[in-house]
């Protein structure tokens, strides 16, 4: 297990029934209509993939976008499920090994 006081080293499964845990949680299936192959990056750059697309460099990122454009056109995909977990929790101000919740 992680150091004390170091979130992300240990405590998130040490401690995944204690205090923080959500309370509820609901499972929302969803799809995304892709009238074009190109509507797909919009999705992308509108969604928490957005952070990752951001990481590369604009060379990296034309290439993805181009390499994902290409394979759904390929494929002839006309729609993406875009399904997500909605949860409601609470942030301890503890862990139940007394360490301090940064």
């Amino acid at each position: 297990m992680g150091q004390r006081n170091e979130p992300g080293r240990g405590h998130g499964a040490a401690h995944s029934g204690g205090p923080g845990r959500c309370h509820r949680r609901a499972p929302a299936a969803s799809s995304h209509p892709l009238p074009r192959p190109e509507d797909f990056w919009d999705v992308v750059l509108g969604s928490g993939y957005r952070a990752t697309v951001d990481a590369l460099s604009p060379a990296g990122r034309s290439a993805v976008r181009e390499w994902v454009v290409e394979s759904l056109r390929a494929r002839a995909v006309a729609s993406v499920r875009t399904d997500v977990v909605l949860g409601i929790g609470r942030r301890p101000t503890q862990w139940r090994c007394g360490c301090a919740v940064n």
